[in-house]
């Protein structure tokens, strides 16, 4: 199916994203092109990564890049969480909406593995900028020992309503063609 443009959304191949209306493409990479991707999604794990993390499947990008090297904001969202643990170590969720059609869904930017994050302030009122400056990529976290580090893992993920749930989704819809 060709590109489609229907109040400022974009039907390309069945997938539904924001287009150039207003504010500029909806495709962002969250990392600098300079820096290359190492474990894309959907590849899958070595077994002894599986054991650790109970999951088959990477879930998202890990771009491989220096400690300290910028993670930009590739939506226009709030912030919905910060944290720290031993898996994800320090990590930022960003939540978003698009609208397909007449219905709204519900998607989530994450960003892993950080050693700082910028944002201070997290509340459903407070708006983070597609482009801005939102962390520093680190080598926080669990990781495998043949991995390189560090890097940043960023992930996209879709609510369920149904299910009520969280689901990983292709990344390529956020970033674009890598």
């Amino acid at each position: 199916m060709g590109l489609m443009e229907r109040r400022g959304i974009c039907l390309d191949d069945n997938i539904f994203r924001v287009c150039s209306v207003g504010r500029g493409s909806f495709e962002m990479r969250p990392i600098d092109k300079k820096w290359k991707i190492g474990f894309g999604y959907g590849e899958k794990y070595p077994p002894e990564l599986q054991k650790i993390l109970k999951i088959k499947y990477h879930k998202g990008v890990d771009y491989f890049c220096p400690n300290g090297a910028s993670v930009l904001c590739p939506v226009f969202g709030v912030i919905s969480e910060v944290g720290e643990n031993k898996y994800k170590g320090k990590y930022i969720i960003i939540r978003f909406d698009i609208l397909q059609g007449l219905s709204k869904s519900i998607y989530r930017f994450i960003a892993m593995h950080l050693s700082k994050i910028l944002i201070t302030e997290i509340s459903p009122i407070v708006k983070v900028s597609k482009g801005s400056i939102i962390a520093k990529t680190g080598d926080t976290g669990t990781f495998y020992d043949g991995r390189l580090h560090p890097h940043c893992h960023c992930q996209i993920d879709k609510f369920d309503k149904g299910r009520k749930i969280w689901t990983d989704i292709d990344h390529t819809f956020i970033f674009g063609k890598v």
